[in-house]
């Protein structure tokens, strides 16, 4: 089910860093209020409780510091006292599949040292066996949660080589045992005592945790299965001592967006590749998710085995996602479309899944589109990025790609240092005037970025001194190509020759030559998969998959300066496919049995 978007507009792309990794949380399906709750005219709020006072039948309670403050309206979780554990559930169970849980908390050190921390819990059941010899749960670093069947946020204050990463204050997602976490992000000190608001939202596994309004941890809940369940919060304190209180715990049965989220993408993931690429996949939903705080990354893993069910998905999500819906990202060696020709030629159709309001049919019946209905539109509704892997090993391609976006994003190993030049290297055809070729492209790189021009007499080992002698922001290739690889004027070079690009190339390849991206024809092994998914530094290339050129890629680079390659290939595809522009360029083609058509590997979400 998509979230509710209670969205207002803020500016596209708010570029920020929060250096964190993601978490979890949970909650509800039950659309009644029974008695004692606090009213509200909302029936999808289950839970909804200020401790002004409290209707004891509707909670599970224990512990030995467990207490009401009902002149102040908090619940007190423990006291500063030393060896202090509690429990706090409702005593209603639910469907834990998605929620928007509020709450805030303090935490005091007052005449203790400060430890251990508290946790938001979800739970199979709430009666679970103590751990260690005080009573609850033990000693402060089990936080009154251990022997708990199921998962929990931990606001952890105190470090316990036992159980936690390295350093005091951190938020994380804890599965069965506080010594299992599945993500964890640093968080800023939480016994300052002052009161601070907690806002979790979770969709089927995939969750945002923030903090005082800001971002603190997302990411994806690896092999999460919803389960009957309950919710509630646990504390607890060990030789060194804090006070835990809650206030105001509001949860809603639907995963509702913060107020500063502006669009979504869908990132479409082949069920194969679950078990090995979910962790990684979550740490990069974190990274973009805390690079661009107004994006939503939603996650679905698809058994397709055609590509009309991957489109159906991708337009089932697209007709719930009202105006937020932005792009797709299809992980994996998905099903495609295949596109044919008037003169026999046939191609892979990323425009299938990127024009959702305009049909395509197969006219003669041979299992190949060949027919487009433009719809009320031009233009395509979403931008579609590719991460297919390399060959047959997609899996392992994809991770080790996975690696490399990751550095990327925390600016580490060779992404430390990012240069500022663009390499364009133009065969002879199109080479003209010499020293001056490609006047559009080459001012629209040179508009911000440094521009290496070659123009003509291009060889093999003229080609290879150059991208192998730095690393670019992007290298524009016009040479004739195939799937399997380039013909310069002076000799070849092939899709492994590109592979084998240790730490070398460029960031952003874009490739004029014909089929470049082809990866059905390659057995997804096209040359411009190679320049992403290979040794090199490339994280992204376009390409065209037909016998064309990449024709008007002045537009994708202009935008690309202003923002991510995604909006910037969106730009690119509203400005190519119009009917208009299409009959003008070709006028001996029918326009609706024309297709361009571009595709763009790697991750859309580069801003160079």
């Amino acid at each position: 089910m998509s979230p509710v978007n209670t969205r207002s507009k803020y500016p596209k792309r708010i570029l920020g860093t929060l250096s964190l990794i993601g978490s979890l949380l949970l909650l509800v399906t039950a659309c009644f209020m029974l008695p004692g709750w606090q009213s509200d005219p909302d029936l999808s709020v289950f839970w909804l409780e200020d401790f002004t006072s409290l209707n004891q039948a509707r909670y599970f309670q224990s512990g030995n510091c467990l207490s009401l403050d009902s002149a102040d309206g908090w619940i007190q979780l423990t006291t500063d006292s030393a060896y202090c554990a509690s429990r706090l559930f409702f005593d209603t169970s639910t469907l834990i599949d998605e929620f928007t849980a509020e709450f805030d908390f303090r935490i005091r050190t007052g005449s203790g040292s400060g430890a251990d921390g508290f946790t938001f819990a979800f739970v199979e059941s709430y009666d679970y066996p103590a751990v260690g010899a005080n009573p609850v749960a033990g000693s402060g670093k089990w936080l009154g949660i251990e022997g708990a069947s199921g998962c929990a946020v931990e606001f952890d204050t105190y470090y316990n080589s036992e159980s936690d990463p390295d350093f005091d204050n951190h938020v994380a997602v804890i599965r069965d045992s506080v010594t299992n976490h599945l993500l964890v992000a640093e968080s800023p000190n939480l016994e300052d005592g002052a009161w601070h608001h907690v806002q979790v939202v979770f969709d089927m596994g995939e969750i945002w945790i923030y903090l005082d309004g800001d971002l603190v941890a997302s990411g994806v809940v690896p092999d999460f299965a919803p389960f009957e369940g309950f919710l509630g919060f646990t504390a607890a304190t060990g030789g060194h001592t804090s006070t835990h209180e809650i206030d105001n715990v509001r949860v809603e049965l639907q995963a509702v967006l913060p107020s500063h989220i502006e669009s979504s993408v869908l990132l479409l993931v082949d069920e194969d590749l679950r078990s090995e690429l979910s962790g990684k996949l979550s740490r990069y939903i974190h990274d973009v998710e805390s690079e661009y705080p107004d994006e939503r990354l939603e996650v679905d893993y698809i058994a397709a085995s055609s590509a009309t069910s991957v489109r159906a998905t991708i337009q089932s999500w697209y007709n719930h996602s009202d105006d937020r819906a932005h792009g797709v990202i299809l992980v994996g060696d998905l099903p495609c479309a295949v596109w044919e020709f008037p003169w026999g030629e046939v191609c892979p159709l990323p425009l299938y899944y990127e024009d959702l309001d305009g049909g395509f049919s197969d006219t003669d019946g041979n299992g190949s589109l060949d027919y487009h209905n433009w719809g009320a539109n031009d233009a395509p509704d979403v931008w579609l990025a590719y991460m297919p892997g390399y060959g047959t090993t997609a899996g392992q391609s994809i991770s080790q790609y996975l690696d490399k976006l990751h550095d990327y994003y925390a600016e580490a190993g060779v992404y430390a240092d990012r240069s500022n030049e663009a390499l364009l290297y133009v065969s002879d055809d199109w080479a003209t005037p010499p020293d001056a070729c490609v006047p559009d492209v080459f001012d629209a790189l040179a508009s911000w970025l440094s521009v290496a021009r070659v123009c003509g007499n291009t060889s093999t080992n003229g080609f290879e001194n150059h991208i192998t002698s730095g690393i670019w922001q992007v290298v524009d290739l016009w040479v004739h190509s195939s799937s399997e690889e380039h013909f310069f004027d002076n000799g070849s070079c092939s899709r492994t020759d590109i592979r084998s690009l240790s730490e070398r190339g460029g960031i952003l390849t874009i490739l004029w030559g014909c089929h470049a991206g082809d990866f059905l024809e390659s057995g997804n092994r096209s040359i411009a998969q190679a320049y992403v998914f290979g040794d090199s530094v490339g994280l992204a290339s376009v390409a065209a998959v037909r016998s064309i050129g990449t024709e008007y890629q002045q537009y994708f680079i202009e935008a690309a300066s202003e923002g991510t390659i995604g909006d910037a290939y969106k730009a690119w595809l509203d400005h190519a496919y119009s009917q208009t522009l299409i009959a003008t360029r070709f006028p001996e083609d029918d326009v609706d049995r024309f297709v361009w058509d571009f595709v763009l590997f790697g991750d859309p979400f580069l801003a160079l």
